[in-house]
């Protein structure tokens, strides 16, 4: 009896080793199964070092040399051709019809002006004057902040015998404007006859006194040396507050025509010999732009050798 419960015990022991084997078969992989996948690990770049570039140099402007001011007999007349740091700021000889092909003067009517034998006629056109008008602004600045005095000189001719005829207008804010609209600028107008009249919004508020443009008189003239009924040289000495004009006739002869001295709320102006022709009151508001203009309206007017140098 003891064997037989022997053999059964041992029949039980080896049924739970099978049975326990069994179980742990159940833990193995299906080999159909995909493997495992460990995470890719991207590899470190290491970034290629270009070779370093020097970069363009800056260009540094050659200063401007600081000048020593004008003496007083240096003021107020033309450079000296001997003068040291005199600034050529703009020349035209009119040699040919295509002397504003850059479009760098401002032109008013430019049909009204013709280029012949190398100068400019205004108001001409087809071989003749007649009655109507151009106008130019040159491109430079009036800037006293950098310039002690300019210079404007040119060979000039006209038949205008009153104001309003061949007009340089100086310190104008607004270069479309011509003096028919608020007087910008104070407006000078060498004739032929001997006489130097100025235009401009002067005195204080008043307007235009005789039609559009004024009295022909303008508010002001000088009588002076009977020039420009031939070419002859006209030159303007400007400064912040004065404008000096000269004639040179063709054998080198200086004359000065007229100083005009333009204060905030005054100007005075004086004939060539310095005795004062008139005092009045000024709005330095339509004194103070930085452009230089020149109209030509109803006169047989020719121009020519125009320079203008600053320093």
């Amino acid at each position: 009896m003891k064997n037989k419960n022997f053999f059964i015990l041992v029949c039980l022991l080896m049924i739970v080793v099978l049975f326990v084997a069994c179980g742990n078969d159940n833990d193995v992989a299906d080999p159909t199964a995909a493997p495992t996948q460990n995470p890719t690990v991207a590899p470190t770049v290491v970034p290629t070092t270009e070779p370093t570039q020097e970069p363009d140099p800056t260009e540094v402007p050659t200063p401007k040399p600081t000048l020593a001011p004008l003496t007083q007999e240096q003021l107020d007349v033309p450079f000296s051709d001997s003068l040291v740091g005199v600034e050529e700021l703009y020349s035209q000889t009119f040699d040919d019809e295509y002397w504003n092909e850059d479009y760098d003067v401002y032109v008013q009517k430019a049909d009204n002006m013709q280029v012949m034998d190398g100068m400019l006629f205004a108001p001409f056109q087809n071989g003749a004057y007649f009655k109507s008008w151009a106008a130019l602004t040159l491109p430079f600045d009036l800037d006293f902040e950098v310039y002690e005095q300019i210079e404007i000189s040119m060979d000039y001719m006209t038949d205008g015998k009153i104001a309003h005829k061949s007009l340089f207008a100086f310190f104008v804010t607004d270069q479309t404007k011509i003096p028919t609209k608020s007087g910008d600028g104070l407006w000078i107008s060498p004739s032929c006859e001997g006489k130097v009249f100025f235009l401009g919004k002067t005195p204080v508020g008043t307007e235009p006194a005789k039609n559009e443009w004024g009295n022909p008189n303008g508010f002001a003239k000088v009588d002076t040396i009977t020039a420009f009924a031939e070419m002859e040289k006209l030159t303007f000495v400007v400064r912040k507050d004065k404008i000096t004009g000269y004639n040179t006739k063709p054998d080198g002869t200086l004359t000065k025509l007229f100083t005009a001295e333009i204060f905030d709320t005054e100007i005075v102006i004086y004939d060539g010999q310095g005795t004062e022709i008139y005092r009045g009151s000024n709005d330095a508001e339509y004194m103070r732009g930085l452009r230089f203009k020149i109209m030509l309206h109803e006169a047989a007017t020719v121009i020519d050798n125009l320079v203008v140098k600053g320093y």
